[in-house]
């Protein structure tokens, strides 16, 4: 799934569908269609976005 997929498809979860991929991760599985360690990162940032936090990366100190 390429990063704009991986962003329309994540920006679409409820609370309830967090929780739901937080219990599949939790349990060492991958969701369905997500690469190994992806769900849980749009997760992470899903998560902050429903609290109306503000997450912001600067590409050039990331290795």
């Amino acid at each position: 799934m390429s990063p704009d997929e991986c962003l329309k498809l994540s920006s679409t979860w409820d609370r309830k569908e967090m929780r739901a991929i937080r219990d599949v991760l939790l349990q060492g599985k991958t969701p369905k269609g997500w690469d190994k360690g992806k769900a849980l990162e749009y997760l992470v940032l899903r998560a902050f976005e429903a609290d109306k936090l503000e997450v912001t990366l600067d590409r050039k100190s990331v290795v």
